[in-house]
């Protein structure tokens, strides 16, 4: 298969690195972190900022009534190889709504849906320059449970992926359609009520037996601040 979105390199730290690293190539589609609000109640408002082989991902959600929760998310990235001019840019933004039940103590189930769209740009000396443009739908139930001081759930969050490429032949348009991935995810959360030290890891999964004309980024990891506002600790 022709790998029409390459480049190598990256420049992120520690664990993340390591990861990102295992893949030869920086690919068209990376997902980015999973949001999981955990709301409890009405008019709590959360705020996310993490990095990881997506990128930065900021996001915010709000609880608009004791069931209903919306949520924006964001991710983006400017990687270069300063040696070799190969880069890797991308910029995507989604919007999403859902419900939430807080049955009994501290477990909350959660089920959240929207879109969103973006572009990848990136240059790789071998293949050219290859424009991106990226729209997902996205389907993302939860399991978790929160207190004061730790948080954790279990999110196998449903996509489907379209990506539309214009490489350096101007009339050569590759289009796949939306295709599906299932990204099963763990996330964490440690601190102390309002604000808490996050990390997630996961794995993006084609569901399919399509031959993509792009690369995908198998691995999920982010670790970043958790911070929430109006969360009456707890009921």
């Amino acid at each position: 298969m022709k790998r029409l979105f390459l480049i190598r390199g990256g420049r992120l730290t520690g664990f993340a690195a390591f990861i990102y690293l295992l893949n030869s190539c920086v690919p068209a589609y990376i997902p980015n972190t999973v949001n999981t609000p955990l709301f409890t109640g009405k008019h709590e408002l959360q705020a996310n900022i993490g990095t990881g082989i997506s990128g930065w991902d900021p996001q915010v959600a709000f609880s608009v009534t004791n069931h209903i929760g919306i949520m924006v998310n964001s991710s983006f990235a400017n990687r270069t190889n300063d040696s070799t001019d190969n880069y890797h840019r991308h910029a995507f933004v989604e919007g999403g709504a859902g419900y939430f039940i807080n049955p009994v103590g501290i477990l909350v189930l959660e089920a959240y849906g929207g879109f969103g769209a973006g572009k990848v740009e990136t240059y790789y000396k071998n293949y050219g320059t290859a424009n991106a443009y990226i729209n997902r739908i996205f389907f993302q139930p939860s399991v978790g449970v929160t207190n004061k001081v730790f948080d954790a759930s279990f999110t196998p969050r449903l996509v489907f992926v379209n990506i539309e490429n214009v490489n350096d032949d101007p009339t050569k348009l590759y289009h796949t359609g939306y295709r599906p991935f299932i990204e099963p995810t763990f996330t964490f959360r440690v601190g102390y009520k309002y604000v808490k030290f996050f990390t997630q890891f996961g794995f993006s999964i084609p569901m399919d037996n399509y031959t993509y004309s792009y690369d995908c980024q198998p691995f999920m990891f982010s670790m970043g601040l958790h911070a929430t506002f109006g969360r009456k600790y707890l009921k």
